[in-house]
C-alpha cells in the first residue's frame, strides 16, 4: 500500500475486515481518494476515472439501499462487459449486499431461474438488455436509463460497515441435478485473493490490465479488484476484439497493457502467434482447463498457469511456466498464499508425494457454501479429524518431487470447456426433459487440436424421429452456449 493510501486509511475504518486489511470497496474508496482523476476503468473512447467510479457507485449504493438492499442480500447485475458494469457491481458492494454477475447471452430460462433462486430484490441493467430480462421476477433498476434519478443521491462514500464475514459475490456453476448452483464468497476471501495478486505480481498504479472473461465467469473477478484496489486501469476490448486472437494480440500491444487474463486455449492461441520484441506485457495469466502448450523461446512476456475452482475463490495454485518444449504437461503450482491444499485417498488419507489423490483445499480462499444448498455445502466442504474445514474439489492431483502439482483429471463426469466449468449431468437432465428423447448421454472429446466438445447423444422414444435442430433448440433456451 503506497504512503498516500496510507495517509487516507483512517478515514474508511468502518470497512475494515481485521487490523490491517480492507473489503475490496474500502480500497477502491481510498484509491479514488489518492488518484481521483486517473482511469480506474477503459473501453475504446469511453473512460471511467477512480472519482466517477466511486461516486456513482455510492449513489447506487444509497438507491440500493432505499429498496430493501443490504448485508446478505444478492443483487444481480445483467450487463455486457463495460466500465458501467465495474461501477454497477462495485455499487451493489457498497450498498453490503452481494453481487451476482449474469450474462445477458444467457437463455432467459436461466436468468429467470437464477434471480428466481438468488432471491434477489433488485436487478441492475443496460437499457440495451431490456427484451432480454425476465423482468417481471424483480425490479429493475436501469443505470443508463435512470441515471437522473441515482444522480440525486448523495455521492458520498456510505458510512455503513461491511465485514469480511460479509457474502461478496455469488456465483452460478453447472449443477449435476440439472440446475445451476450459486456459490457465495466472502469479502475475507476476496480480499485475500487480491493481497495475494498484488504483492505477487508487483502491480502498480502504472499497470493497464484487460477485462476479457464472461462477466459470470469467476476469472471476471480476478481480472478486476486486484487491480482497482491497487490503482491500476482495466481494460475492455470489444467481443470481436477477444474472440479473435490476432485482433487480441495487435489489441494488447497498442493498448499497451502490462498484465492480462486469458482462458487457456485463448492464451495457447495468442502465445503461437508473432510478437514483437518490444511490448508492454510483462505478465499473461492462464486458467481455467488442462494447458497443453509451453510458452515458445523468446516471448517477451512470462506465463503463469492457474488453477481453482469457484469455491476456491478463483485461484488455488499458481506457478510460472518455462519457456520450451519441456516434458510432460505444465504443473498447476503451488497454494497461493493463506490456501492450503492436501492430495487425500479416498478414505481421505493423504497419499504419498508422486501418487494420485483428490484435492482437497483449506484456507482463507474458501467459499461460505453454496446459496441455499445446505445439504450440498455439508457433503461438498467437510471438516477433517483436526477441525479444518476442506473443500472436496473433485480434481485428480499427484504432488512433484519439486511440491509443484498435476492436474490429473476428474473423479466424476465434471469437464471444463474454454474455462467453462460444466456438469455432464446438467446438460443429459435437460435433454431428457424433451418429449422425444427417451434416454441420452453426453461426452467431452478432444479433437487433434486437443480442443474439446460437446458431443451427445439420444434415444428417440418409441414411434419418434430424432430432430437434431430440435433438440439444439430446446437445449439453447435453457443452457449457455458452452453448454450446447
Amino acid at each position: 500500500m503506497s504512503e498516500g493510501v496510507r495517509n487516507v486509511t483512517d478515514h474508511y475504518s468502518g470497512y475494515a475486515v481485521g487490523d490491517s486489511d480492507f473489503t475490496v470497496p474500502a480500497l477502491v474508496t481510498i484509491q479514488a481518494a489518492v488518484t481521483p482523476h486517473s482511469a480506474a476503468a477503459v473501453m475504446d473512447e469511453w473512460t471511467v476515472t477512480y472519482q466517477d467510479l466511486d461516486e456513482r457507485a455510492n449513489q447506487i449504493a444509497r438507491h440500493l439501499r432505499t429498496l430493501g438492499v443490504g448485508p446478505d442480500r444478492v443483487v444481480a447485475c445483467c450487463m455486457e462487459r463495460s466500465p458501467d458494469l465495474i461501477v454497477g457491481v462495485l455499487g451493489i458492494l457498497k450498498a453490503g449486499a452481494a453481487y451476482l454477475p449474469l450474462d445477458p447471452g444467457y437463455p432467459p430460462e436461466r436468468l429467470a431461474f437464477m434471480l428466481q433462486d438468488s432471491e434477489s430484490p433488485v436487478l441492475l441493467a443496460h437499457l440495451p438488455t431490456r427484451g432480454r430480462l425476465p423482468s417481471e421476477q424483480t425490479h429493475v433498476v436501469f443505470i443508463d436509463e435512470d441515471a437522473e434519478v441515482l444522480s440525486r443521491y448523495s455521492n458520498r462514500t456510505p458510512e455503513w460497515a461491511i465485514t469480511g464475514e460479509d457474502t461478496a459475490y455469488v456465483i452460478y456453476t453447472s449443477g449435476s441435478t440439472g440446475r445451476p448452483k450459486g456459490v457465495k464468497i466472502g469479502h475475507q476471501s476476496l480480499s485475500n485473493l487480491c493481497s495475494w495478486h498484488r504483492d505477487t505480481f508487483e502491480i502498480t498504479a502504472r499497470d493497464r490490465a484487460t477485462q476479457v472473461a464472461s462477466p459470470s465467469f469467476d476469472a471476471a473477478v480476478w481480472e478486476i479488484w486486484p487491480y482497482l484496489t491497487a490503482g491500476a486501469s482495466v481494460h475492455i476490448p470489444q467481443d470481436v476484439v477477444r474472440k479473435t486472437p490476432l485482433m487480441l494480440r495487435d489489441w494488447l500491444v497498442e493498448q499497451e497493457i502490462t498484465v492480462s487474463f486469458l482462458p487457456t486455449q485463448l492464451a495457447e492461441a495468442v502465445m503461437a502467434l508473432d510478437w514483437p520484441a518490444q511490448t508492454e506485457l510483462r505478465l499473461l495469466l492462464t486458467g481455467g482447463d488442462v494447458l497443453h502448450r509451453r510458452p515458445p523461446s523468446g516471448l517477451p512476456f512470462t506465463l503463469f498457469n492457474n488453477y481453482g475452482p469457484t469455491e476456491g475463490t478463483v485461484v488455488t495454485t499458481s506457478g510460472v511456466v518455462a519457456p520450451g518444449e519441456g516434458r510432460g504437461l505444465p504443473s498447476i503450482g503451488r497454494p497461493i498464499r493463506n490456501v492450503r491444499v492436501r492430495v487425500l485417498d479416498e478414505e481421505m488419507r493423504p497419499v504419498s508425494p508422486g501418487e494420485p489423490g483428490e484435492l482437497f483445499i483449506a484456507g482463507a480462499g474458501l467459499a461460505r457454501g453454496y446459496l441455499k444448498r445446505p445439504q450440498l455445502t455439508a457433503e461438498k466442504f467437510v471438516v477433517d479429524g483436526l477441525g479444518e474445514r476442506l473443500y472436496r474439489s473433485g480434481d485428480l492431483v499427484r504432488e512433484r518431487a519439486d511440491g509443484d502439482l498435476d492436474f490429473l483429471g476428474r473423479v466424476d463426469d465434471q469437464v471444463k470447456i474454454m474455462g467453462f466449468r460444466i456438469e455432464l449431468d446438467e446438460i443429459v437432465t435437460t435433454l431428457n426433459s424433451h418429449p422425444t428423447v427417451a434416454a441420452s448421454a453426453v461426452i467431452a472429446r478432444e479433437d487433434a487440436e486437443d480442443l474439446k466438445r460437446l458431443v451427445a447423444y439420444a434415444v428417440a422414444v418409441p414411434g419418434e424421429r430424432g430432430d437434431s435442430d430440435a433438440l439444439l433448440a430446446h437445449l439453447s433456451r435453457q443452457l449457455p452456449e458452452d453448454m450446447v
